[in-house]
């Protein structure tokens, strides 16, 4: 069964002890996306946020953080500390994206690769793929400012999971009506991270979830 790995990037900020609580007790996974304004155009919240709600995880929940940021090194001590399950780092704006892959490694850091439209030209994509632990393929266009899901991007995740046997992740533009298509086609993604689908209407989230209000 496809995991739901809810974004808290997308919660009420001001109330993230309860939003931690409610992705915890309903999907056991909490999502980090940490975003710098510079890699890419959002802005979302640093390592004093994450840290923070690292001291809420509870023993069984699946903490993954996207790492968005332009100087993914300079993270890296403190993403140590705070010791996620898994980091995807976005490579498509860096030089040497392989030499920053192993450090995150040679850290003992759970590392992995985001994989946006921006990626799929790039010459190092096999290589990177091959070093990471698991993947987390973006959805929608990484400039696309309304994340509309494309079935295209989709679809090469589920190539992706098939023949890499590896986790695959996804995450952009994922609404209720697509996790539920994706369920009944008998998915082989590992986990659907999803933002406004589970803190944009709590009730119908979890009807959808249980069959219950």
């Amino acid at each position: 069964m496809m995991r739901i790995s809810p974004s808290i990037a997308s919660s009420d900020i001001l109330h993230v002890a309860d939003e931690v609580h409610f992705a915890q007790k309903h999907c056991h996974q909490v999502h980090l996306d940490v975003e710098d304004g510079v890699a890419v155009m959002g802005i979302s919240f640093g390592m004093k946020m994450c840290r923070k709600i690292k001291e809420l995880i509870l023993k069984d929940t699946c903490l993954s953080l996207h790492l968005e940021v332009y100087r993914p090194l300079d993270y890296l001590e403190e993403i140590k500390e705070i010791e996620p399950d898994i980091v995807f780092v976005q490579t498509n704006h860096l030089e040497d994206p392989l030499s920053v892959l192993r450090q995150f490694q040679e850290a003992e850091v759970h590392t992995g690769i985001s994989i946006s439209d921006a990626d799929m030209a790039s010459e190092h994509m096999k290589s990177l793929i091959a070093l990471s632990e698991q993947v987390l393929v973006l959805t929608a266009g990484l400039t696309d400012p309304e994340q509309r899901f494309r079935m295209d991007l989709y679809q090469y995740a589920e190539t992706l999971a098939q023949e890499e046997r590896i986790p695959v992740w996804v995450d952009g533009g994922i609404t209720l009506k697509y996790y539920q298509r994706m369920v009944q086609s008998k998915t082989s993604l590992h986990a659907a991270v999803m933002g406004r689908g589970v803190f944009g209407d709590k009730e119908n989230f979890l009807r959808t979830l249980y069959g219950t209000g």
